[in-house]
């Protein structure tokens, strides 16, 4: 690939970025690109690990899954762990808890990665978070500043994947009352992406474990809206596909 555009010019600041996180040139998280002899990109070792996990005898899985838990909670607490080597602690967490094993040990490693600066790092913070942390546990409030900043980031990804997390990751009405005005103003983002999403993610708010009848209202409130505009055919074309609406 790297011959392919020796050729061909300069790649974009984009595709230069995605194909650095795909080699593990150190952006991301460090897992290199599929072949025909690797079909998958996981790295050598956390592939192992979890070909493991998977096989083990029933009677061995609870101690093989403790002892793998140990070890990264040992390697998550040395401050000069790599970015790329939290990302496969925290797989395999989460690997472990759908496994219906007790991964509790790496919940605040997974808040963490979820404070990354690298959009990708927390997107899997945020990912970790949802599987490994309790709807019930205090740790989701510290989640509350980096949903925050991602919703006002002028970033479109960003924006979007602190709408996701907000999705499964607040629960609590006190923290919904903050965020709901600020989704409520990317009803009218100039994306029609962040548009959609925000509208879901009132949606969400809408259904939260204990209702608040004036999320509930302010929530209707853009859904309305927008139903307006499409009856009056008012809405932009982002929006139409073959002459329909869609949502």
């Amino acid at each position: 690939m790297n011959n392919y555009f020796r050729k061909c010019g300069k790649m974009s600041e984009i595709l230069q970025k995605t194909f650095n996180v795909l080699v593990g040139s150190g952006e991301g998280v460090g897992w290199g690109s599929p072949t025909s002899s690797n079909p998958h990109s996981l790295s050598g070792s956390l592939a192992a690990t979890l070909r493991q996990l998977a096989l083990a005898p029933l009677k061995e899985e609870k101690e093989l899954c403790r002892v793998q838990i140990e070890n990264c909670v040992s390697i998550l607490s040395n401050p000069e762990t790599s970015p790329s080597t939290t990302a496969e602690c925290l797989v395999k967490g989460m690997f472990i808890q759908l496994m219906g094993q007790d991964a509790s040990g790496l919940q605040i490693y997974a808040v963490k990665m979820a404070q990354a600066s690298s959009l990708l790092h927390r997107k899997l913070g945020y990912l970790a978070s949802s599987i490994l942390i309790p709807n019930s546990s205090e740790l989701l409030l510290l989640l509350t500043n980096c949903v925050m900043r991602d919703i006002c980031s002028k970033s479109v990804p960003s924006i979007l994947t602190g709408l996701i997390a907000a999705c499964n990751l607040i629960c609590d009405n006190s923290i919904l009352s903050l965020l709901t005005d600020k989704v409520i103003q990317l009803v009218n983002y100039k994306n029609h992406l962040v548009r959609n999403k925000a509208l879901i993610t009132l949606d969400r708010f809408c259904y939260i474990r204990e209702p608040d009848p004036e999320i509930g209202l302010v929530g209707l409130s853009p859904v309305l809206h927008v139903h307006q505009q499409i009856i009056e055919n008012r809405l932009p074309k982002d929006f139409t596909y073959r002459y329909i609406y869609i949502s």
